[in-house]
């Protein structure tokens, strides 16, 4: 005789699959969230790359625009001093000549 109760080979391949397909299915849908979220997470991550790259390319434009700024007014610089001491010059050439116009006038009252 056999047992009532006892499962069937064919209730058993039910139950096993009732239990089976559930659980693979929540596997799954698991592991598709997590390669989603993993995927939106590295789209993220490239465009924050790809925006830090132009900040930095925008700014070697800019510190290379100083360069040629500072360069520049470098030059300006050194003109302008140079400028300067020939004025100084100048004026202290005037200043000698008025001393001696003054003497001789003094001289020849």
């Amino acid at each position: 005789m056999t047992n009532p109760t006892a499962p069937t080979p064919s209730s058993l391949e039910s139950v096993v699959l009732k239990v089976f397909i559930p659980v693979m299915t929540a596997v799954i849908i698991g592991i598709g969230g997590w390669v989603w979220s993993t995927s939106t997470s590295l789209t993220l991550t490239q465009a924050d790359v790809a925006y830090i790259k132009e900040d930095i390319r925008e700014a070697k434009e800019d510190t290379n625009t100083l360069a040629g700024k500072v360069d520049k007014n470098k030059e300006l610089l050194i003109e302008l001093q140079r400028d300067m001491k020939y004025i100084k010059i100048t004026l202290g050439n005037i200043d000698e000549k008025l001393d001696e116009t003054s003497k001789s006038r003094r001289g020849s009252k």
